[in-house]
């Protein structure tokens, strides 16, 4: 049986509905990427953009990120949530 995932979807209309002027205002802008597509665009630029992940790709970018600072120990991370 097929897998249907919605989450991407749902959340283009919500921010087309409520976020996007809000956004568009303050000169930043919201875009989904699949994560290996990511992770390229991160080896190749020179940062200034917010990369927001599910659990799994947040891992994933844990780990490629680690190496730039030569290990998980030398990093920092903020685990950002509504509480």
């Amino acid at each position: 049986y097929p897998l249907f995932c919605r989450f991407k979807d749902i959340f283009q209309a919500v921010y087309e509905a409520d976020w996007k002027s809000k956004y568009e205002a303050a000169g930043i802008w919201y875009e989904h990427r699949l994560i290996d597509d990511m992770v390229a665009y991160a080896l190749k630029s020179e940062g200034g953009y917010v990369w927001a992940c599910k659990n799994y790709d947040g891992d994933v970018q844990s780990d490629f990120l680690a190496q730039g600072f030569g290990s998980l120990g030398l990093m920092t991370s903020v685990l950002m949530c509504p509480d």
